[in-house]
């Protein structure tokens, strides 16, 4: 896994547990998150002109492993939030990847 992907992935399982203020990865596998202006920062993705195309690739490379998957639903509902984020699920496999990145709670 990309260094980037590893720093989004990570940054929405924080995101998810400060949000269910949950003690443990594993307790947020199904919970949405979105990738806001505070996760891009929280995972250090340069802002420059590539952005778009670095978090595509990140967010490609999550879902092709299966870490994410697109929730249609949050994101239709966060569509009149500034920034309209999309929203991702957090699966198992995202915890697995993290732990052998060696970067799971």
């Amino acid at each position: 896994m990309s260094e980037i992907a590893r720093r989004l992935l990570r940054a929405l399982v924080v995101q998810a547990m400060a949000e269910k203020q949950a003690e443990a990865a594993e307790d947020v596998v199904g919970a949405s998150a979105g990738i806001t202006a505070a996760v891009v920062a929280a995972a250090s993705i340069p802002t420059d002109r590539y952005y778009g195309e670095v978090l595509s690739a990140a967010l490609g490379e999550l879902i092709g492993k299966g870490a994410l998957v697109y929730d249609y639903e949050t994101t239709y509902l966060m569509a009149g939030r500034p920034g309209s984020p999309e929203a991702y699920k957090i699966t198992q496999r995202a915890i697995e990847l993290l732990r052998q990145t060696g970067t799971g709670e």
